[in-house]
């Protein structure tokens, strides 16, 4: 029963692993979705002001957005990782039983 814990704990803990480094990554190239501030010229030459206040309105509103939600992901994802350690320390402290 404790082999099977510490192997879903560990195979819980790659996969943490691996989404951080996911979010880690998006992280980086956040700012990426700015380039959404240049659709604002075309908008503003075909539907003119109205169109160009929106998009520079929403452009940074989005890069904030996303910049929150990712670093959300990401605090949650190093929480877990903590725990899943924790949890996994105390599964190695625990004396096994006498059989």
């Amino acid at each position: 029963m404790s082999d099977e814990k510490r192997q879903l704990i560990e195979a819980e803990l790659k996969r943490l692993d691996v989404e951080l480094d996911v979010l880690e990554r998006q992280w980086n190239r956040k700012h990426y979705l700015a380039l959404f501030g240049l659709l604002t010229i075309p908008a503003y030459v075909v539907w003119g002001a109205p169109a160009l206040m929106l998009g520079v309105l929403a452009t940074p509103s989005l890069v904030l957005t996303q910049a929150y939600l990712i670093g959300v992901r990401r605090s949650e994802c190093r929480e877990l990782i903590a725990e899943s350690q924790r949890r996994l320390k105390r599964l190695s402290v625990t004396p096994k039983p006498a059989a």
